[in-house]
């Protein structure tokens, strides 16, 4: 990007045009410690990438993101991702179809061993 453009444009433009393509399809993703940390590193290395500073600076995420003038938690990916899917689930749950139902329905039977596996609907309650 250019230098002669401001900050507060720079991370218009990376809200609008960047991070909705990172997201595409967030309100299908089941998170995981794993996945979070991916989001994390990709919206650091965004930001790091448009205010072109070298990794051998050594400067920490929370410098970055206070010279973005963007409080930590506050736009970021992980939270757009837990509002988009809350807002898919909340259009799922309104309609009474098929969706609602795979949604809903626990199968019979017996569980496979070991720890349970992490569903995706656990995570809109704890939300």
């Amino acid at each position: 990007m250019s230098p002669c453009i401001t900050y507060n444009t720079k991370t218009r433009i990376v809200n609008a045009m960047i991070f909705p393509v990172i997201l595409y399809g967030c309100e299908t993703w089941t998170k995981t410690r794993v996945m979070e940390k991916k989001c994390n590193a990709c919206e650091m290395w965004i930001w790091t990438q448009m205010l072109r500073v070298s990794w051998s600076e050594k400067r920490t995420n929370e410098s970055i993101q206070i010279e973005i003038g963007q409080a930590r938690g506050d736009m970021s990916l992980k939270h757009w991702a837990a509002k988009q899917k809350m807002l898919f689930s909340g259009q799922v749950m309104w309609a009474n179809g098929l969706e609602k139902e795979v949604m809903l329905a626990c199968r019979e039977g017996r569980r496979k061993r070991g720890r349970p596996r992490k569903r995706w609907m656990e995570e809109i309650r704890i939300m």
